[in-house]
């Protein structure tokens, strides 16, 4: 039973022993099995996906290149223009059909479209609803079409447009393919290529590879949605018809629309789990996601592990039959083993090994050598014979030295097994490295086993000082090893590669996973795809990458590695070697920048031999010279001078060139096609290690365009850029001049100053183009009027000066003065437009009216306003009188701004009483407006009008006026006083203000008044000096609502057939024909024609000036509509005026 027992218990032992590592086995395998199997169904994902990948890009650059070539084709440039030209739109058709219909069928295109540089699609392949729409106003202006023509003809590049779908092609998915055409580097049109969504369909109806359950989904981003752009298998519809939000999507999908690239197990649209590969992709702005179910992927591996547990199963019934044969077998053999021990033991007397048997003594102190093997006398030196039946310590001298003594009393005590290692024993017979194992047998004596390892460990030492000259010449070459065990993934690397990789190898998990973590982030992946090809195609390993370091550094290493294989082809080990080649790759990456520099330099660059024979010349040198290498290769420089440079130049650049290397300078040479340029050249003269000179290279630019800007800008300086004439400062230098030439001649001399009258008004009118031209045209006829000797030049804007010398008498001046003034007066042909101008000219004369430049520059301008002042169109001789003049208007024009900062004019209010009154309450009132001069007093009208409105600040007075008096009439309108009306003055100024009927609505506004309470009033004069441009301003005034007048009615112009056209309301009869009304039969009848006329043409009649009883009777009898003059009141400041009209109001105090 004992037996039995025992045998039992061993089976079970058995059992446990052998099945327990078996199923951790089992596990492991499947598990492995598990991974490998998971890491080639996504490593076979990624290939589709990436070919995928490939066959859309490599179809959305073929489109593209298919629009830069037809695009850039002459026979497109030439059917725009003729197009641009009025060409019917059917020959344009009939001539582009055959080329670009033999294009839409080479790229399979659903349409191809060529659109004019308005946006025009001027044809169309297919002809349909888009074909001679405009994509910037027509129907299809927000299409994708469209928005890739705006790109390309702004921005000069192909663009490529999403798909989207289309409404001429029946809203099929399409996107566009659009190159602008260009013309000498404009863009004259666009060719748009139409890409229909189902030439990209093969590509994703491909299910290679891919299963039962595969699938290749595709979608896009539209705002917070997603549209999918190709069929689904789980959800039938068609493309761009299903619109979902994220959480419909699934995470492959959501990854891929994020940008992100990548493989794994998740969850697809339909909530199936799946293996999958997420991939962006940039061309389409789509997310792409290739997928298997997980079920159909990882099928083998259900198989797999049925199939083990049946083994697993079969081996355990298997193992329990052994384990139990076994034991029983062991119980029969264990007396067999025990009495047999000894014997087994002498047995080790044949051993190689040197073996020793002792007793201990009985105080355990010492020990007695029993016997000992022939190999232990061949190791120790000793007879067995000499030495048998001694003490160790007398047998051994060196077991104390060597620690070996004292582990057999250890192992005599403890009875554990000892083994003491690398010991050296010396006595005077041998000197050796050993190794020593003691063993306690049953009967308590020592078994002491020596290895004589001497000859092991002087190779080993020999081996630690060649690894150590290894590691040197590692760290000298920069070359590390490293071996890595697939096995357990264990992974060796030598001090050198630590030291490249810069890691602390206590802080490195020796893994392959934390080299490749060690790598840089952009290389990871690229260095583990070339390692495990080389894994799977049993080739050598060989890669650069490079290392980040957390400061910023980056260093390149060149890796080199080969694996060993079983026989069944199982990798085993792979093993290599590290280099740090940063240095080199920095040597080579700073010699290709300089071949870079060499080629792409936009500078010529020669570079010849110690003789001064060509040897490299990079591309800008054939550009600029045309000679290629092949021709100028082994020649002199000379080959290209052009014989313009002079010889004391050469010799001043060799000079140079022997003393400090370097020479720069201007040289002329001549290209191949015999043009003669200038260049700007640099030398410099390379020497070798001993100072002697191996080559010379030369840079150099051809600088015709600097040289000609030079001149141009030195044109510039001297000359007006508009007419060519000599400009204020040439003129200044020049007059200098002549007036020296006159002292020293004792000739008299004219200075003319010429203004164009009316330029201002055509050139505001027509445009500063047409005035451009008035100037232009002249500068010709002055130049054509005077000698070639005389100086004629442009003061600036409409102002021009002439200077004649060498006079013998002032009178001189006249005769060229007289021509001007009527070659100036001559109508003008502009641009189809018949002009009218004429000038008026100032002359001063040297000495007489100044004896500087300055002085009579001054005086002939005071002569030309005087001549303005005489009516225009005549010259003027200075006098002193028209000096005081100017500098008079010189100190009213600063005084008038000052005027206006400081607020010194005022308003004063003249009535307007009805014909048949009451006279007690005016209906209207004039606003005049007055300047009150703290030092001079109240200056009249007539004195300071003109030069504000010379000066332009009229504009500037006429606001304050109008402001003014609308305020004043709203204040008298909140009081119940006051007139119904109130009447401002504009001027011509005002009237070309491009705001104007905005400034007046605003203004009325801003005081809350009825537009019919306002009255504006212009002249005769400036209503006929534009008529046109008036009348366009003035119905819009009367379309606003406000009352117009025109003043002074018969001093002016008087035109019947534009007054008719004037949509005026009030004339307002001028104060010339009022005042001798009752005395002059001529001014009565004027008058009373004026009325009729008026009347006539539904217009209400104001008449100024009325001073006495019988002008306003007759007035009144004519039937004249309002009375103004002192007979009725003077202009009064608006609170005299108040004052009075409550006194005659007395309720409305």
């Amino acid at each position: 039973m004992n037996q039995l027992s025992l045998g039992v218990r061993l089976a079970l032992g058995f059992l446990i022993v052998a099945l327990l590592p078996l199923a951790g086995l089992a596990w492991f395998y499947l598990h492995t099995f598990e991974q490998a199997l998971a890491t080639t169904v996504l490593q076979n994902i990624t290939s589709i996906a990436d070919k995928k990948t490939q066959q859309i890009d490599q179809y959305i650059n073929e489109r593209l290149a298919d629009a830069r070539l037809y695009a850039s084709r002459p026979e497109l440039r030439d059917a725009l223009a003729r197009h641009g030209a009025g060409a019917p739109t059917a020959a344009l058709g009939a001539a582009l059909q055959g080329e670009l219909a033999a294009l839409g069928e080479r790229g399979a295109y659903h349409d191809v479209l060529l659109i004019d540089a308005a946006g025009n699609v001027v044809f169309s392949l297919r002809g349909e609803s888009d074909l001679h729409t405009n994509l910037l106003h027509g129907p299809y202006r927000d299409s994708g079409l469209a928005s890739g023509f705006r790109q390309a003809m702004t921005f000069l590049h192909i663009d490529l447009t999403r798909f989207a779908p289309y409404a001429p092609s029946a809203n099929r998915a399409a996107a566009f393919a659009v190159a602008p055409v260009l013309d000498r580097g404009k863009a004259v049109g666009a060719l748009a290529l139409q890409i229909d969504l189902a030439t990209l369909m093969p590509v994703v109806a491909d299910r290679t590879g891919l299963g039962a359950s595969g699938e290749t989904v595709m979608a896009v981003r539209e705002g917070k949605r997603v549209r999918y752009t190709v069929p689904l298998a789980r959800l039938p519809a068609p493309p761009f018809s299903r619109l979902v939000t994220d959480e419909y999507l699934g995470i492959p999908m959501q990854r891929a629309l994020a940008g992100d690239n990548g493989r794994g197990i998740a969850t697809d649209y339909a909530g199936q789990l799946v293996v999958a590969n997420w991939s962006h992709l940039p061309a389409l702005g789509w997310g792409m996601v290739v997928k298997i179910d997980v079920a159909e992927a990882l099928a083998p591996l259900h198989a797999r592990q049925r199939l083990t547990v049946l083994v697993f199963l079969a081996f355990l019934l298997l193992s329990a039959a052994i384990a139990l044969l076994l034991g029983r077998r062991f119980i029969r053999s264990e007396s067999i083993i025990a009495t047999q021990e000894v014997r087994y033991r002498a047995m080790f007397g044949s051993m190689n090994d040197g073996v020793a048997l002792y007793r201990p003594t009985a105080n355990g102190e010492e020990f007695i050598l029993l016997d000992i093997n022939p190999a232990g006398e061949r190791i120790t030196g000793v007879a067995r014979a000499a030495v048998v039946g001694q003490r160790s310590r007398v047998a051994f001298p060196g077991l104390e030295a060597a620690g070996i003594y004292a582990a057999f009393r250890r192992v005599a005590a403890s009875g554990q097994r000892e083994t003491v290692s690398l010991t050296t024993y010396h006595d005077q017979r041998v000197d050796l490295w050993v190794e020593t194992e003691v063993i306690r047998l049953p009967s308590g004596d020592l078994l002491s086993v020596l290895k004589d390892i001497t000859a092991r460990q002087r190779a080993e030492a020999a081996l630690v000082e060649s690894l150590d000259n290894l590691r040197e010449a590692q760290r000298i070459a920069q070359i590390g090893n490293w071996r890595l065990d697939l096995a357990s993934n264990q992974l060796y690397w030598s001090e050198e590669v630590f030291r490249i990789f810069e890691i602390d190898p206590q802080r490195f998990p020796a893994t392959y996973e934390s080299f490749v973590a060690a790598i840089h982030p952009d290389d990871r992946d690229a260095v583990d795809r070339a390692y495990r090809a080389s894994l799977e195609k049993h080739e050598p390993y060989e890669f650069t990458h490079r290392l980040l370091f957390a400061d910023g550094r980056i260093k390149y290493v060149h890796e080199h590695g080969e694996t060993q294989f079983a026989a069944d082809g199982t990798a085993l080990l792979s093993h290599g070697t590290v280099q740090d080649i940063t240095e080199h790759q920095q040597a080579e990456e700073t010699l290709e920048l300089y071949a870079n520099v060499f080629q792409h330099s936009g500078e010529a660059i020669m570079v010849t031999d110690h003789d001064n024979r060509i040897v490299a010349v990079n591309p800008a040198f054939s550009r600029q010279t045309g000679y290629t290498l092949a021709e100028v290769a082994g020649k002199n420089p000379r080959l290209l001078a052009a014989g313009r440079t002079t010889p004391e130049t050469y010799t001043a650049l060799w000079a140079a060139l022997a003393q400090s290397g370097y020479w720069q300078g201007e040289l002329w040479d001549r290209n191949r096609d015999g043009r003669i340029y200038p260049k700007w050249a640099v030398i410099s003269a390379i020497r070798d290690a001993r100072g002697e000179i191996t080559h010379y290279i030369a840079s150099f630019t051809d600088i015709s365009d600097r040289k000609a800007a030079e001149e141009r800008i030195e044109h510039l300086a001297h000359h007006d850029s508009l007419t060519g004439l000599f400009n204020r400062y040439n003129l200044e230098i020049r007059l200098s001049q002549a007036l020296l030439s006159a002292r020293r001649e004792q000739h008299f001399l004219a200075v003319l100053f010429i203004d164009l009258d009316r330029f201002k008004v055509i050139n505001d009118t027509l445009g500063h183009h047409t005035g451009d031209q008035l100037l232009v045209e002249v500068a010709r006829r002055l130049k054509g009027c005077v000698r070639e000797s005389d100086i004629v030049a442009r003061q600036g804007g409409d102002e021009f000066v002439v200077v004649l010398s060498g006079l013998a008498v002032p009178a001189d001046a006249s005769p060229p003065a007289s021509k001007i003034l009527q070659a100036l007066a001559e109508p003008y042909e502009i641009a189809g437009d018949r002009l009218h101008s004429s000038p008026s000219i100032g002359i001063a004369i040297f000495p007489g009216d100044g004896d500087d430049a300055g002085t009579l520059m001054k005086h002939a301008d005071a002569a030309m306003y005087h001549a303005k002042e005489q009516g225009r169109n005549n010259l003027q001789y200075f006098t002193a009188e028209l000096n005081a003049a100017a500098s008079e208007r010189l100190l009213l024009e600063r005084e008038l701004r000052i005027a206006i900062e400081t607020r010194q004019f005022e308003l004063h209010y003249q009535p307007q009483f009805t014909a048949d009154g009451p006279f007690d309450r005016p209906f209207a009132v004039e606003a005049l407006v007055r300047w009150r001069h703290p030092q001079r007093g109240l200056i009249p009208p007539d004195r300071f009008i003109p030069v504000a409105e010379e000066t332009g600040l009229i504009e500037a007075i006429g606001d304050w006026v109008l402001h003014e008096a609308c305020n004043q009439l709203a204040q008298w309108k909140a009081e119940g006083i006051g007139p119904q009306r109130v009447a401002v003055n504009i001027s011509a100024h005002q009237l070309r203000t491009a705001d104007l009927v905005e400034r007046v609505a605003e203004v009325l506004q801003r005081y809350r008044l009825a537009h019919d309470e306002l009255e504006l009033e212009i002249t005769e004069s400036v209503a006929m000096s534009d008529p046109a441009s008036a009348i366009e301003r003035l119905d819009a005034l009367r379309e606003l609502g406000v009352t117009l007048a025109i003043d002074d009615f018969g001093t002016g112009y008087s035109s019947l057939a534009y007054l008719k056209r004037l949509p005026i309301q009030v004339l307002k009869l001028d104060r010339a024909f009022v005042r001798d009304i009752e005395t002059d039969e001529n001014d009565a009848a004027i008058s009373a024609a004026t009325l009729a006329l008026a009347h006539s043409l539904g217009l209400k009649v104001v008449a100024e000036g009325i001073e006495t009883e019988g002008q306003s009777r007759f007035l009144r009898q004519h039937g004249c509509d309002l009375l103004q003059g002192y007979l009725y009141g003077r202009p009064e400041p608006a609170a005299a005026l108040a004052e009075r009209w409550r006194a005659a109001c007395p309720l409305t105090t």
